[in-house]
């Protein structure tokens, strides 16, 4: 199998995105996502449509960093997951907010320890030849993980961070039901208290230990209802931290060459 057709590539590499895509709606459990994520990573600048990837069972418990006895026993079942993933892409047309789209077009387990998949032509327009109106970061920076709400918001952090001339100190605001809708708790942990200490401080504590950027947030009420959450984003100076040498945010130039020459 040739490298560029291998679903293990560098952790430097960078998971780049149409911001349609960063903004959509999406659930799915974690190695899933990070799957999505690797094969995302593999495309070049130049690819005008999907690759199959494909990787031993053995390769991608290492770069997940879960057992490989484990994957082996689940891997039927993830394969199943990126099958029925679907991505909910907002329109801007109020009576049909949402278009569904699917993931992956192809996952398989050939039962003798070989994963092969492709990504949907449903995603390719949000994912090959992008020019403009992207986000991108280095997939070294999630593949930690434990949390895919901690996938989410940083993507969102790093997108809204791209939007902006970045001079390593921004705040960012999300009203407490967008952020809802984007990490699709819409139903999930109705509390408010609940959807703090389950969805947003694990994510935050995660992004903190394990990313290139270091997130504070602030809650805001109206009355007795907590209605906003703001986020100071800030490198991430830590130096137990293996990704805070490696800062993501750079200018879209920089992007472009760097997608060239990896």
């Amino acid at each position: 199998m040739s490298d560029e057709n291998s679903l293990i590539g560098n952790e430097n590499n960078h998971v780049v995105m149409d911001n349609r895509l960063i903004e959509s709606k999406q659930m799915m459990p974690l190695n899933a996502a990070k799957i999505v994520r690797m094969a995302i990573a593999k495309i070049t600048y130049e690819d005008e449509k999907f690759r199959t990837y494909s990787c031993s069972i053995t390769e991608l418990a290492e770069f997940l960093r879960v057992s490989k006895s484990n994957l082996y026993r689940d891997i039927r079942g993830i394969c199943d997951v990126l099958e029925r993933s679907r991505v909910f892409v907002g329109t801007d047309d109020p009576a049909r907010p949402w278009k569904r789209l699917q993931w992956i077009d192809y996952a398989r387990y050939d039962g003798g320890g070989m994963v092969s998949m492709r990504l949907s032509k449903d995603v390719e327009p949000y994912l090959i030849g992008l020019r403009k109106c992207y986000t991108q970061y280095r997939l070294r920076n999630i593949v930690d993980f434990s949390s895919f709400y901690a996938i989410r918001l940083y993507e969102l952090l790093i997108h809204q961070m791209n939007l902006l001339d970045y001079n390593g100190n921004e705040t960012f605001s999300y009203t407490v039901d967008e952020l809802r809708e984007l990490l699709f708790c819409e139903t999930k942990f109705t509390r408010f208290a609940d959807f703090r200490r389950k969805v947003l401080n694990v994510a935050v504590r995660e992004i903190n230990e394990k990313s290139d950027i270091h997130v504070e947030m602030m809650f805001f009420r109206q009355g007795k209802v907590y209605h906003k959450v703001a986020f100071n984003v800030r490198v991430n100076t830590d130096p137990e931290n293996r990704n805070s040498p490696i800062f993501s945010i750079v200018s879209k130039q920089e992007q472009r060459t760097n997608l060239l020459i990896e």
